[in-house]
């Protein structure tokens, strides 16, 4: 399906994306950015997880539980709107490998702005949440600045992040009263002795 602002979508990728012959320090930033700050993303949730009292590890679940509902919304979407990866139309330049898959939304930025929003809720837990939008942005920025996404393909991502963490607010209640207590009792027993 092609959007209906496709030819603005096409213009602000060209804008973003790198030259043909980016190397160096640029480009190994770049790889960084759009493929390992997700990793980087991890040790802040675990940092948050560590650092945070019981109901905020029972909102880090809620968050946890929103983009497992984020992801499968990407899947519903790909499958109503396919839409093409630059390299598969052919616009720009891609440097780095990726699968001709379907490019909206991207899974990396729905995963990393999901938790990044939802760090950010809680304000117990901002601190995190600013360094999460942090990572969150250079990963949306890296993904379109190596060709294997369209900047429509991150706001998407950000809409669907944004959606997720509303619609699985309803579910608190049974989060807190039937899978905190088990999950809490597995953090006790490791990484709550661990890390004690």
């Amino acid at each position: 399906m092609h959007f209906l602002f496709e030819p603005a979508n096409r213009a602000l990728f060209l804008a973003i994306n790198a030259p043909a012959n980016l190397s160096g320090l640029s480009f190994a930033f770049a790889v960084f950015a759009s493929n390992y700050c997700v990793a980087l993303l991890a040790v802040v949730l675990l940092w948050s997880w560590m650092r945070s009292n019981s109901a905020e590890r029972q909102w880090l679940l809620m968050v946890g539980i929103a983009c497992l509902l984020a992801l499968s919304l990407n899947a519903v979407i790909a499958m109503l709107l396919p839409h093409p990866r630059p390299f598969m139309v052919p616009i720009g330049h891609t440097l780095i490998l990726h699968d001709p898959d379907n490019s909206f939304p991207s899974d990396h930025a729905t995963l990393m702005w999901t938790f990044a929003f939802g760090l950010c809720w809680q304000p117990a837990l901002r601190r995190a949440g600013f360094l999460a939008v942090l990572l969150a942005t250079l990963t949306s920025w890296g993904r379109i600045f190596l060709g294997v996404h369209f900047p429509f393909d991150i706001l998407g991502s950000i809409l669907v992040a944004a959606a997720a963490l509303a619609v699985s607010r309803p579910f608190q209640p049974w989060v807190c009263k039937w899978l905190a207590p088990s999950v809490e009792r597995v953090h006790a027993s490791t990484l709550g002795k661990w890390f004690r």
